[in-house]
Parts: C-alpha cells; structure tokens; sequence
C-alpha cells in the first residue's frame, strides 16, 4: 500500500562517528525507519539503505548492522531474540558492549513519506520503537552537549554547578543517572558572569545540540500529540 501524503519522520545525523551510548539508539532508530519504509512500499524499502538486501527483501538488525558500519562487523550482535524486532534498550546495551557503535553512513535515513496515523496503524510495533529509539537519542545527545559546555564554561573559569537527571525511559533495574550542567544554579555561582551567553556560543560549535534538536523533531513528528 503505497502512501504519499507528508514527511512525518526525519532525523539528522551531524556526525558519522559514534562511538558513545547514543550510537547504538542511533542505528535502532535507523533500522525501526528502515522497517517503516518498507512497510509503507509494499515490503521495499525506498528511501533508507535501499542496497542492504542484495536481491529484494528486507535485512535482519544484523545484515544492516554490517551495511551502514565502517568497516562492517564481522560477527553478530550476541543474544537477539528476534533480528527483525531488536529490543530497543538491550540491544543498545549489547552494541556499546560489543563495539558495534563504531563509524557508520550518516545519511543511512533522512525521510518517510507517508502518513504518521495510518503509519502507525499499519506497523505499531516498529513505529513504537522508532519512537522509542529517538527519545532516547535526544536524552543521551543532550548529555553529551552538556558535557560540551561544561568544558568550555570551566576553561573560562567558570564555577559549575550540576544536576542529576535520571531519564524516564530507562528500564527501573538500571536506575541510570546523568550529570548535567545547571544552568540556573551555575549563573547564580557566578555573578556578574553572562553564563546563558557563553551557552549560547558553546552550542553554536557543538554537533550535539544540533542533532538534540533534530532529535526532538523527529521525536515530535512520532509523537501522537
């Protein structure tokens, strides 16, 4: 069933290196569009790694692992239950474990055409994890832009304040924590200190703001609201 009716889906990688927590959402995200895709043009993918499946057909987590990485891994990701339905935050954490979230072809997904409501009805389960995958690249992103100005603001120095966030989307067991930049404590410490400017200038360089913000994009283009 073919559908063409807007852009409802799309993320830009500013990178092609990813070798932090976020590089292993990253591809889940890329493979759950890549699902989406073929599911809206009949079973053929047409705009993401349209050369994945010599010969027709949709690959498996594994075959696209091994056609967007640079070089292409030699081994399987360990422990899948199901290579054409990865769980989202286990296999994030099995790629991370296994290196797998090594240099790879940012522009693997840019867009689906297709409409986000009958999308979603026709394939829940990948559009549900597309979802998933993103939120989770936004969150690991913006640490990684917090980390970013945390650098700058201190070779300024700058005395900074910080806070702990604990993503919701984490599974309970893991009780993950992430230290972020305060911004509002951390210009109180600083008197007379023009902190939300040097922020400002600090993302201006940074690739992770740029790709937290197309991340809330896409994360908004998937959302029901």
């Amino acid at each position: 069933m073919q559908i063409a009716v807007l852009v409802f889906l799309f993320y830009t990688v500013g990178t092609a290196l990813a070798f932090h927590e976020y590089g292993g959402y990253e591809r889940l995200y890329y493979y759950y569009a890549y699902l989406l895709d073929a599911k809206i043009n009949n079973g053929t993918p047409r705009k993401i790694a349209t050369g994945c499946k010599k010969g027709g057909g949709i690959c498996d987590f594994n075959e696209f692992l091994r056609f967007i990485n640079i070089p292409a891994p030699t081994t399987n990701v360990p422990g899948l239950k199901d290579p054409f339905k990865p769980n989202i935050d286990d296999t994030a954490d099995k790629l991370l474990a296994g290196d797998f979230t090594r240099e790879y072809k940012p522009d693997i997904a840019e867009y689906i055409s297709g409409n986000r409501d009958l999308v979603s009805q026709m394939a829940p389960d990948e559009f549900r994890n597309a979802r998933l995958a993103i939120q989770r690249v936004g969150f690991l992103r913006a640490h990684e832009n917090s980390n970013h100005c945390r650098l700058g603001l201190e070779k300024e120095h700058v005395r900074v304040i910080d806070k702990t966030k604990t993503p919701t989307y984490k599974d309970r067991n893991k009780k993950s924590t992430y230290q972020f930049v305060d911004i509002h404590r951390t210009a109180l410490n600083n008197p007379g200190v023009d902190i939300r400017g040097m922020i400002d200038e600090l993302n201006e360089s940074d690739k992770h703001h740029k790709n937290v913000m197309a991340a809330k994009k896409a994360y908004g283009n998937l959302s029901c609201q």
